[in-house]
C-alpha cells in the first residue's frame, strides 16, 4: 500500500509509513472501544447518599444515529480516507459508513476499502456497515 500511494500522490515513504500508523493506531482503539462497549457510554444515576436497591435503575446509553459519510482527503491517503480518523470513528459509534474516495489515490482507496470489507466478512460484520 505504501508504494502504491507514493506513486499516486508523489509522498515521501516516510511520511506515508508515519500516518499509516496513525491510522492503525486509530483503527485499534476503535476496535478496543467496540470490545468494552465503550461507546455506548453506559452510565448509571443513582443519587449520592442513596440506597440503590430502592430506586429504579436509571441509565444514559448512546445510540449510533445512522450511516456516516466520509469524503477523502486528497494529501492524506490513509488518515483522512478510506480507513481514517474519521472512519473509525463512525464504527467506533456503531455508525455505518459510505465513503468516497479522492481521485487523487484510487488506487490506495480501494486496497483499503477491501481490507476493510475482508475484515469485516472474517468478523462477521453486517455487509452494510460500509460502503464505497
Amino acid at each position: 500500500m505504501i508504494h502504491i500511494a507514493a506513486a499516486e500522490t508523489n509522498l515521501t515513504t516516510a511520511r506515508l509509513v508515519n500516518e499509516r500508523g496513525r491510522t492503525l493506531l486509530q483503527l485499534q482503539q476503535m476496535a478496543h472501544m467496540l470490545q468494552k462497549n465503550d461507546w455506548l457510554e453506559i452510565i448509571q444515576h443513582i443519587p449520592p447518599g442513596d440506597n440503590p436497591t430502592a430506586h429504579s435503575d436509571i441509565r444514559r446509553m448512546l445510540f449510533p444515529l445512522g450511516p456516516v459519510v466520509v469524503f477523502g482527503s486528497s494529501n492524506f491517503p490513509f488518515a483522512y480516507s478510506t480507513a481514517g480518523g474519521d472512519t473509525a470513528s463512525a464504527l467506533a459509534a456503531g455508525c455505518s459508513v459510505v465513503v468516497k474516495a479522492h481521485p487523487a489515490h484510487l488506487q490506495t482507496s480501494c486496497l483499503v476499502a477491501n481490507a476493510i470489507i475482508d475484515a469485516a466478512t472474517v468478523t462477521e460484520c453486517h455487509p452494510m456497515f460500509f460502503n464505497t
